[in-house]
């Protein structure tokens, strides 16, 4: 997969040279502290050799969501990979701290927490959707089974 980087205008119009005919494609645009964006394109609906797209606005990143990960037995669990996924927020992950906390970065709405970590040769994971600006989320990774 090619990467449209290039910005052609101040207005951060972008073109992206050749696309063969007869394909879908899936373009994402994401930016710092702001979510993300997904936009299916058909290339059988140029016209011209030119798909044009409406404005995509991403929303800015500026809420939060903060919890801790705990394991089975109820002990935070410290580096855990923990992530936020959903229509429109940022693509990110991270670790959460010694003490099993974690603080990340959202768009207003609702949003997927989730959690994995490999321990003594087993998977643990958790998902929970949770309100953003939501805090004291607590996230119990069970062991994943297939």
């Amino acid at each position: 997969m090619r990467n449209a980087t290039e910005v052609i205008d101040s207005r951060g119009v972008f073109e992206i040279p050749f696309i063969p005919p007869n394909n879908g494609y899936s373009l994402r645009f994401r930016a710092e502290g702001y979510g993300a964006e997904r936009i299916v394109i058909d290339s059988d609906d140029a016209v011209g050799g030119v798909v044009e797209l409406e404005p995509t606005v991403l929303l800015k990143a500026d809420q939060t969501v903060s919890g801790v990960v705990v394991g089975p037995d109820g002990k935070p669990v410290p580096k855990v990979t923990i992530y936020a996924r959903g229509d429109h927020h940022p693509i990110d992950s991270k670790r959460t701290d010694a003490a099993g906390k974690f603080i990340l970065a959202v768009c207003k709405g609702d949003v997927l927490i989730g959690a994995n970590i490999t321990k003594d040769g087993n998977r643990l994971y958790a998902r929970k959707t949770v309100p953003s600006g939501s805090k004291d989320v607590k996230i119990v990774l069970e062991p994943r089974i297939g």
